[in-house]
């Protein structure tokens, strides 16, 4: 579906000729977003466009993941270069927009392989000298960043997003004013996303106005949804059918591994002394009423929501 800054170039496009093409007198707001499951979310609108009963072949919308950062390094020896540290895993073959809100200019964005472990993407799009020249994934959480230039700031402000694949957008019912988005691949429990609605039509093809065009939400605990140390113990076995010695060594495994986890938990400690800088992640609920932010250090200097922003901050 293209890059991020594709999408924030259409909407801008599509808000100049808003004005001219519209069909409502004014503008449609989303009155909210209610998540079902994790497959599925309905987008409530203040009004009813006069759409099709079915699914929205003339919809086109992205839903983007706000990826957590739980803290990042310097690099010591190298003034160029940060290491950034996700609260959950890279995920594979999905499309990654990273964005440098402060401290210095630079943004990439980068679609990672079915291996995302030491996968490095260099930033041929942009001809800045100050800008991220590339990124390399050293493990499933630790992204490391070179920029162009030198990092000489003490505080820097970082967002990862990530796209999550829809499957489509239908209308179920004409007389209500609701949307329902199928997802390809599950929104996870307790995460936030932003909704961008990049093009709508109306039955007869005209284009639908909206307020801003990009609205976050936040998913509820989802009771299907395993853990990822689940999943990974699932994922070894999905090819095998187990036997019953197969389960008891696993289950003896699993009992030897917490054994020696609290017999020993400072082995699993991270060296603090050893890291060069911290980022900490501010209280999520100062940050739901940042509103709208303006990147001005994007490539395309576009608008972009700075819905619910949570602060990366570090000092050199």
């Amino acid at each position: 579906m293209g890059t991020l800054k594709k999408w924030i170039s259409a909407i801008l496009i599509i808000g100049s000729i808003f004005s001219i093409h519209t069909l409502y007198s004014a503008e449609v707001i989303v009155d909210n977003i209610l998540v079902k499951d994790s497959m599925t979310f309905d987008v409530v609108l203040n009004q009813n466009p006069n759409m099709i009963v079915g699914v929205q072949d003339d919809v086109e919308l992205v839903v983007l993941e706000d990826v957590r950062l739980a803290w990042g390094i310097l690099k010591s020896g190298d003034t160029r270069q940060v290491e950034l540290i996700t609260e959950t895993a890279l995920q594979p073959n999905t499309q990654y927009s990273l964005l440098t809100l402060s401290g210095t200019e630079g943004s990439i964005d980068f679609e990672t392989p079915a291996g995302v472990e030491w996968y490095k993407a260099t930033n041929f799009m942009s001809m800045k000298s100050e800008d991220i020249e590339s990124i390399e994934i050293l493990d499933d959480r630790t992204i490391l960043v070179t920029y162009r230039q030198e990092l000489q700031s003490f505080n820097y402000e970082f967002k990862l997003f990530a796209e999550v694949a829809i499957e489509e957008v239908r209308k179920d019912d004409f007389q209500l004013p609701v949307l329902t988005v199928d997802m390809s691949s599950p929104l996870l429990s307790e995460t936030d996303y932003i909704l961008m609605i990049i093009d709508m039509r109306d039955a007869e093809w005209r284009m639908i106005q909206f307020d801003t065009g990009i609205y976050d939400f936040k998913t509820q605990i989802f009771e299907d949804e395993m853990t990822e140390e689940e999943l990974r113990d699932l994922s070894m076995y999905l090819d095998e059918e187990l036997s019953e010695e197969d389960i008891r060594n696993l289950e003896n495994s699993i009992i030897e591994d917490e054994v020696m986890l609290n017999a020993a938990p400072e082995e699993n400690e991270w060296n603090i002394d050893e890291m060069a800088t911290l980022i900490s992640e501010t209280d999520p609920e100062a940050w739901a009423a940042t509103g709208i932010l303006i990147l001005l250090t994007l490539i395309i200097n576009a608008f972009f929501y700075r819905a619910r922003l949570k602060r990366l901050s570090f000092s050199l």
